[in-house]
């Protein structure tokens, strides 16, 4: 249970810090591609240990390079989604795609269906999709409709590549490293775009890109390596660790998005919010 409410906390963390980049008017580039080197620096380095294999011969090495590749990608799209679409329904649009590795995991990995389960998730869906409605300005609504599905696929793919990788590819041992080398392949992708589109590195030193791509480094290393805890845990069922851990962040980034930032939340949007807390209820009792 102690990893799944370390993994809620860090993702929230990167919601937030993804609003005050934007508040700060900073280019999401340069602390996204720091954010993945710092998670690379942490993985490898700090908590990595000793690989007894050499690296190439490690089953586990094509999924990360996959996976860094879908971090970096759905990263920049979480970074614009949030920009344009404001913190609270950023994360609904994102916290959507539970639907996908829940799906996965009951087919692919055989989990009960219990009437318990249907409820919990089916409220947390609904939960999601009350706190998105919300009254946008017509001039905004092309760019609402182009990012949530953006936002739902990317995410649920990821979710479901990292279900697979856990339950594929890696022991115990491997959780450190192996985020580190996702975060790894991500940052170089990152590196390998900012020289291709001609972006100055120089600003990568800038000291707010520094503060905030550590920071997310921190948050999104912890996110990712504490999932991967969760997953393998064995206190929940997958399904109802995806489902807990999506409807949690929903609430506190909406918390976050209302009393720090002052988003407006109509009385749809927290009815579903209360429907959130009741199916995480339901799900974990």
């Amino acid at each position: 249970m102690i990893w799944l409410l370390l993994t809620i906390l860090s993702s929230t963390i990167i919601f937030i810090l993804f609003k005050e980049i934007s508040e700060k008017k900073l280019t999401f580039i340069y602390p996204i591609v720091l954010n993945y080197l710092i998670g690379a620096f942490l993985g490898i380095i700090v908590f990595g240990g000793e690989i007894n294999q050499s690296i190439t011969d490690q089953s586990w090495l094509m999924p990360s390079v996959l996976i860094g590749l879908l971090f970096i990608v759905n990263f920049f799209i979480i970074g614009t989604g949030t920009k344009v679409l404001g913190v609270t329904i950023a994360s609904i649009a994102i916290k959507m795609s539970l639907i996908i590795p829940v799906i996965f995991s009951i087919l692919v990995y055989n989990e009960t269906v219990s009437t318990q389960k249907i409820t919990g998730i089916s409220l947390a869906i609904i939960a999601l999709l009350l706190s998105t409605i919300k009254k946008q300005e017509k001039k905004g609504l092309l760019k609402r409709l182009y990012f949530i599905p953006l936002l739902f696929v990317g995410s649920g793919l990821v979710d479901t590549s990292v279900k697979y990788a856990q339950a594929e590819f890696l022991k115990t041992t491997d959780f450190a490293p192996f985020s580190g080398f996702v975060f790894l392949f991500a940052g170089l992708i990152g590196l390998l775009y900012l020289i291709i589109s001609k972006h100055s590195l120089l600003l990568l030193f800038n000291k707010q890109n520094i503060k905030y791509g550590t920071m997310l480094g921190l948050a999104n290393f912890s996110a990712l390596f504490f999932f991967i805890k969760a997953l393998t845990s064995n206190v929940f069922d997958t399904s109802i660790i995806f489902g807990v851990n999506n409807v949690s962040i929903l609430l506190l980034t909406g918390l976050a998005g209302i009393i720090a930032y002052k988003e407006r939340v109509t009385l749809l949007n927290k009815t579903g919010l209360l429907l959130a807390i009741i199916s995480i209820v339901i799900l974990t009792i």
